[in-house]
């Protein structure tokens, strides 16, 4: 009984500790006067799925949707326009949107999503890519603790990770349209991805050493040069799967996998099965 109250304890100034970090956090963030509001008064739901989805979904939505992808893919058509959201993107839906998700019957998807209301249409795009940052995923994991564990401050904090969370991809656009370096590596890696590609050339393409141009990729972008590369074949694969013009060994030879079973094992990775299971 003692051992309960005391864990119980720790825990509570555990929270009040996490939640007046934030507090100073976000008020940094808000100090850059950025155009993005949510008010007080408005509700913020969030759902966590890790599932195998199988269900298609169709709606139109009364509310703003938010939604990261954290593993796999997920397949969108809004108001008639087809949008694939992979891993390390977010995908924004706003209110009065037609909303149809297709799913897939084996592929497992992780991914969290947040319904919520505005006082002002936010200006963000419809999709944001290379989002998960570290200080992205470390407001998702305080917002789903937030979200289903203690009450006292709950609504308070979660609108408050919630503010954060919109103005820190706000500065993750900013600073992949803005930072020539990640312009021009993303640029490189689009134009190379299905051939073998290291650091050292594209460190030389932007005039950075190799550490420095590691670090700034996994900042910047959430992910190292490896896991953009993979993601991107992946998606790729995926598409050139669907147009069911190749066989899958020559899928994986296009998307630049000279060894087909090391493909199946990145395959089955990113989407939870192989291929052959989801044709």
């Amino acid at each position: 009984m003692c051992n309960i109250s005391i864990q119980h304890s720790l825990k509570c100034d555990s929270f009040l500790s996490e939640f007046y970090n934030l507090q100073k956090k976000v008020g940094d963030i808000m100090d850059k006067q950025k155009n993005i509001s949510v008010s007080r008064a408005n509700k913020v739901f969030i759902f966590n799925h890790s599932l195998n989805y199988g269900g298609d979904l169709d709606d139109i939505i009364e509310y703003y949707d938010l939604t990261f992808v954290l593993k796999g893919s997920l397949t969108y058509i809004i108001n008639g326009e087809k949008v694939d959201v992979c891993e390390n993107t977010a995908v924004l839906l706003p209110f009065g949107s037609h909303r149809i998700r297709i799913g897939s019957d084996s592929a497992t998807v992780e991914y969290i999503s947040f319904n919520f209301t505005v006082d002002s249409p936010l200006k963000l795009p419809r999709v944001i890519e290379n989002c998960l940052t570290e200080d992205i995923i470390a407001l998702l994991k305080l917002s789903e603790n937030t979200y289903t564990g203690h009450s006292f401050y709950r609504e308070e904090t979660l609108l408050m990770i919630f503010q954060s969370l919109l103005f820190t991809l706000d500065d993750i656009i900013s600073v992949n349209k803005n930072n020539p370096h990640i312009e021009k590596i993303l640029s490189y890696i689009d134009s190379h991805y299905t051939e073998k590609i290291t650091l050292e050339p594209i460190a030389e393409l932007v005039h950075l050493a190799p550490s420095y141009c590691s670090n700034l990729i996994k900042k910047e972008l959430g992910m190292t040069i490896s896991e953009i590369v993979t993601a991107k074949r992946m998606e790729l694969a995926r598409n050139l799967m669907f147009a069911k013009q190749k066989n899958m060994i020559e899928i994986a030879h296009a998307c630049g996998y000279n060894h087909y079973g090391y493909f199946l094992r990145c395959f089955k990775k990113r989407y939870g099965s192989i291929p052959s299971d989801i044709d």
